[in-house]
């Protein structure tokens, strides 16, 4: 990233790291891809499974613009009891959960769709390990996608639009 990063002791509390990056600030382009959602897709329905209250804000913000209505669960079995009962667009998979591993609900969800012949549902990952090792146990599981931290829109509407297009034409396990 072109940075630096330095460090100096600190005679009363240890050591202090510096960490200088530069940045660029640019303009958020929300023009092509969210109004091929709008008008492709339609409204959304989507579950956003994930225990931190800040990414629940961070999607609730990135996503209020769109025609969706958002369903948020932070444990296992509240993930896998609304993806049964509801008809949802899209599930945005947190990798990490305090009971249980995203990888480990989505293999229960695509095991639970076959065996009732249930419509398969587009599931993303939103996680912070975008190692090549996580990406594939997603896909393994049944992911249809990966979106790596920190969430930037133009990224999350490129994965978004074919998972939900696939989702609303119908496409069986």
């Amino acid at each position: 990233m072109g940075g630096d990063l330095s460090y100096r002791a600190n005679q009363t509390s240890g050591v202090i790291f510096t960490l200088a990056v530069p940045l660029e600030f640019g303009e958020m382009n929300a023009g092509a891809a969210p109004a091929e959602i709008a008008q492709e897709a339609g409204p959304l329905h989507i579950l956003v499974v994930g225990d931190h209250a800040v990414n629940r804000q961070i999607f609730s913000i990135l996503l209020e613009p769109f025609d969706v209505t958002i369903t948020f669960v932070g444990r296992r079995d509240a993930a896998i009891e609304a993806a049964k009962q509801d008809a949802f667009d899209l599930i945005l998979m947190d990798r990490q959960l305090p009971d249980m591993n995203g990888v480990d609900v989505t293999a229960h969800l695509r095991a639970w769709e076959r065996e009732h012949h249930a419509p398969r549902t587009s599931i993303l990952f939103v996680s912070a390990n975008g190692s090549p090792s996580a990406i594939r146990e997603a896909t393994e599981a049944g992911a249809d996608g990966y979106v790596t931290k920190p969430i930037l829109l133009d990224t999350l509407i490129q994965e978004i639009t074919p998972a939900v297009l696939v989702s609303k034409q119908g496409v069986s396990n």
